[in-house]
């Protein structure tokens, strides 16, 4: 899936196969009769059941004697296994196929083109637009003057945030090929409409753009209660040219023709996973930089049918926010909360992190539990959707307790204790099995303390008094086994700040034991940590000598400070609901906002900026606003009052 628009205009180009001729029933079905069905069976969308009967056409030997049936169901199954997103598998097969369609020659036209169609759907996927134009324009080449509106508009797509005259090109071309086929109806040259403004958006040609969606509207039916997703983009798209001409509220008065913007429908917000990329020379991105991008939410939680909508940089500028958000997941119970229509496309605005994710404490630990589990887990867990793996993983599971592989059943538990959709409930059951299975068996101490370790904190994840003290409970637990990392990472935990729990009188104490600790090298993350966070409590009892005495023992340059050191702790946010916008007030808007800052040494936030919003444009300034009332625990920073760690805080608009 690829979007609002351009999954309804292809769709609405899709030809019907010819009904293949009944067999009588007390007759099996002849060879060309089963790769009739399949191929109807892929035509007609249902990829599955294709796949299932082209799988079976590939055991039979008969069957597979033909180089050209060969090549046909290489590449008629391939293009489902792409739109199932199985994509590594789907391109294989339609790589392996195409060369014998190429040869067979007029007669297989069709399936040329849908082969490289199938490419560059893969290829999009991806978001390798540049890959993907190349194998649309052969899709172009291979159709002659009868196949090009596919083409034509899926190199619209791909090209939106290209210069030149080529976009352009391609739209206008697609829509003339529409105007001259009366069966199209007025909602799909609004789509066209829409596409198009797209890309004048992205030119820089607001007005134009802004004229454009106007008419398309007008073809839509106008502003009504009638919502299709059709009219959610067009409106959406709206939103985006007004705000671009600064008519806020014209503006806001499209959103609000969305449906976006009503948390109590889609309360998407509560994300497992949703980083933005890091700015810097590696990803290109600036702070100045930011995009608005579209995906929705499978029932797993994973995001799919990722697509960036608008962008200030540029195609890379835009796919470097797309592939952020590719990434994403929601705990599924928390998806099925989301009415199903209010998932499908919707819309953030996003900006690149300056601080970007800093390890945690517990890293290491689990780090080596990871490390164990690995070649466990080699050939049965592969890459994927953190929902794709919890599926996998907890199918497995089920296979190995009734094998009795107790370690890989103790790897896949933590797999999924750990895996952000992995609702608290079950994490600590599966971690508390875990546990019991590590123990029974003797399993090394190295295996059993992470879990334990992991049992605390997940327990009271949301309460972090009632996490020190199980910490606590647990550190001659773990010191009796004498295993030292997870006996520092037990002792560093409890000493650090939380929100609104303040380190323990104790926290020297604790501190300096991962310091003095002879079992873990001079240069571990955990002695940085230590070493960092008693720079910052002497800096507190006005001691800077000692504090830059400490810091210098971590050997770290302020820019690496900025990039290991933990997150000060925030003491108040002197938030109100007078901080709400009247604006968004007055027309009923919700939403939530990540908003980020620098945190000098005394507390105050500095640089405030939104790294995402929902509904684009409206909460950014409001939640940027709020963030410089924040006050953060005190903390040292080397070369002044520079911050050496950044923060980042959710704040969600909310009316009673």
């Amino acid at each position: 899936m690829f979007g609002i628009i351009g999954q309804s205009l292809l769709l609405a180009t899709a030809q019907a196969a010819a009904p293949a001729a009944a067999a009588p029933a007390s007759a099996p079905a002849t060879l060309q009769q089963q790769f009739d069905a399949a191929s109807d069976a892929a035509q007609d969308g249902k990829c599955s059941d294709a796949i299932t009967a082209f799988e079976a056409l590939e055991h039979n030997p008969a069957a597979m004697k033909s180089p050209v049936v060969r090549g046909a169901i290489g590449v008629r199954k391939g293009n489902c296994l792409v739109k199932l997103h199985r994509t590594d598998e789907g391109e294989a097969a339609i790589r392996s196929g195409l060369p014998a369609m190429v040869a067979a020659g007029e007669a297989f036209v069709g399936d040329v083109v849908n082969a490289h169609m199938g490419l560059g759907t893969a290829a999009r996927d991806r978001f390798d637009y540049a890959r993907a134009g190349d194998e649309f324009r052969l899709a172009l080449a291979a159709g002659g003057p009868q196949g090009r509106f596919r083409p034509l508009l899926a190199l619209s797509q791909v090209s939106i945030f290209d210069p030149g005259p080529e976009p352009l090109a391609y739209i206008d071309e697609a829509s003339r090929i529409a105007d001259a086929t009366p069966s199209i109806s007025k909602d799909f040259h609004a789509q066209l409409l829409t596409l198009k403004a797209r890309i004048l958006l992205n030119r820089g040609e607001k007005a134009e753009g802004y004229a454009l969606l106007k008419d398309a509207l007008k073809l839509q039916g106008g502003l009504s209660l009638k919502v299709s997703l059709s009219d959610v983009a067009t409106r959406s798209d709206l939103a985006i040219a007004a705000m671009l001409l600064n008519k806020r509220d014209d503006a806001r008065n499209y959103l609000v023709y969305t449906g976006a913007g009503r948390m109590d429908q889609a309360p998407f917000s509560r994300a497992e996973n949703m980083d933005v990329p890091l700015c810097g020379s590696t990803s290109g991105l600036t702070p100045a930089d930011y995009a608005v991008v579209e995906f929705s939410i499978a029932d797993d939680g994973s995001a799919f049918g990722v697509q960036p909508i608008y962008s200030t940089g540029g195609r890379e500028i835009a796919l470097a926010f797309a592939r952020a958000a590719s990434r994403w997941s929601w705990a599924p119970a928390k998806v099925q909360e989301i009415k199903p229509f209010l998932r499908y496309a919707m819309r953030v605005e996003m900006r690149c992190t300056v601080a970007g994710a800093r390890p945690q404490i517990n890293e290491p630990l689990t780090s080596r539990f990871m490390q164990w589990a690995a070649p466990l887990l080699a050939g049965r867990i592969q890459g994927g959707t953190d929902g794709a793996v919890a599926a996998r993983a907890s199918a497995l599971l089920d296979q190995s307790r009734k094998e009795g592989t107790d370690q890989l059943t103790v790897a896949l538990l933590g797999m999924l204790g750990l895996n952000p959709v992995t609702d608290t409930a079950s994490a600590n059951t599966y971690l508390q099995e875990g546990l019991g299975l590590a123990l029974s068996r003797n399993m090394p101490v190295e295996i059993s303390n992470w879990l334990r370790f992991a049992i605390a904190a997940q327990r009271n994840s949301d309460k972090p008094a009632a996490t020190r003290a199980a910490l606590r409970e647990l550190l001659p637990v773990v010191t009796a086994t004498g295993d030292a990392l997870a006996i520092d990472t037990v002792r560093l935990q409890i000493a650090s700040p939380g929100y609104r729990l303040s380190a323990p009188v104790d926290a020297p104490t604790l501190r300096e034991a991962v310091i003095a600790d002879p079992a873990l090298p001079r240069d571990h993350p955990l002695k940085i940590n230590a070493l960092l966070q008693s720079a910052s409590w002497a800096a507190q009892n006005r001691d800077f000598s000692q504090a830059q005495q400490i810091f210098q023992q971590t050997g770290l340059s302020t820019e690496q400070c900025a990039f290991i050191g933990a997150a000060p702790a925030i003491r108040r946010t002197g938030v109100s609901s007078t901080d709400y916008p009247m604006e968004a007030a007055r027309m009923g808007f919700e939403g939530w906002t990540r908003v980020e800052f620098d945190v000098d040494s005394a507390g105050r936030t500095r640089q405030q900026r939104a790294l995402i919003s929902y509904p684009p444009f409206v909460f950014s300034d409001a939640a940027s606003a709020m963030a410089k009332d924040f006050v953060y625990e005190s903390s040292y920073r080397p070369g002044g009052d520079t911050a050496c760690a950044g923060a980042a805080q959710n704040i969600a608009f909310r009316m009673n």
